[in-house]
């Protein structure tokens, strides 16, 4: 169930992007356990990706393309969101440390039923 007027807003879109561009980086790190390298690669690419809508955003912004302006603004949330991520995992022990914590993962045994 979602409200037009709450869920349909620029700002609560771009959210909605910048919250899937940091399940790459959790991926690679929390998920995947690929390690630093792909972290750092993911991260060079979400930059080049960054710049690359930035301009976007500049053109169609200067074309008047109202539409392709606000998909450019979303996409370079988008990348932005897993800079920022990457960074966080990179400069903060605390929260690499609860990324890896097992306490909220839901747990079956073979039987498929829950255990604590």
């Amino acid at each position: 169930y979602q409200l037009v007027k709450k869920n349909a807003t620029i700002v609560d879109i771009k959210r909605r992007f910048m919250n899937n561009g940091i399940c790459i980086p959790y991926n690679i790190y929390a998920i995947n356990k690929e390690g630093n390298t792909a972290l750092i690669l993911n991260m060079l690419y979400a930059l080049k990706q960054s710049i690359v809508w930035g301009i976007k955003i500049l053109k169609f912004k200067i074309i008047g393309d109202k539409k392709s302006k606000y998909y450019a603004i979303f996409r370079r949330a988008f990348y932005w969101a897993q800079i920022k991520y990457t960074r966080e995992l990179f400069l903060n022990n605390e929260f690499r440390t609860a990324l890896t914590k097992d306490d909220w993962v839901i747990k079956r045994n073979a039987n498929n039923i829950l255990v604590q």
